[in-house]
């Protein structure tokens, strides 16, 4: 690898980094699809960079919201799910990330190859955005999972319909 590409692989690690601790530190996060969105956004203008400095400051962005984006999606799917489920909930969230990652860099590369190198930016950004905003309808479409309340909830045993004498 030429050290240019050292240098923004490198700058995109240390941001992402740095955003993972200011993200960890805040007392309350943004929502996550609002991330993801950001993160999508920000990604576009790197296609713009002429040379490798001006990529450093266009992934730069990127980086610092890769790190929090990702722990929001985590605390999201494991606040969500139910504690008896949570393990095969995170599984699940994890080969749907694996899966993306499988599917976007090909997408990625064909943008690259019927435009220019800045089409995979626009691409990956592209999507980015277009998944924040199906998690954001998603979101306000979907009511709050609350805790049963006592006159709500069944009994754990069988009812009178279904005991045999």
């Amino acid at each position: 690898m030429r050290r240019s590409a050292a240098v923004v692989v490198a700058v995109l690690g240390l941001a992402s980094v740095a955003g993972g601790l200011v993200h960890g530190t805040s007392s309350r996060s943004l929502p996550t699809w609002l991330l993801l969105g950001l993160l999508g956004l920000v990604t576009i203008p790197a296609g713009l960079a002429h040379g490798w400095p001006w990529l450093c400051v266009g992934v730069a962005g990127a980086g610092f919201l890769t790190a929090p984006t990702l722990s929001a999606v985590a605390d999201a799917v494991s606040r969500l799910a139910p504690a008896g489920v949570r393990g095969e909930a995170t599984g699940l969230q994890s080969s749907a990330q694996s899966a993306g990652l499988a599917l976007g860099s090909p997408l990625v590369g064909a943008a690259i190859d019927v435009s220019l190198p800045a089409g995979g930016f626009v691409a990956a950004g592209l999507a980015g955005l277009a998944a924040a905003l199906a998690g954001c309808l998603l979101s306000r479409r979907c009511p709050p999972l609350r805790a049963p309340t006592p006159a709500r909830r069944k009994p754990a045993g069988r009812t009178d319909a279904t005991q045999v004498p």
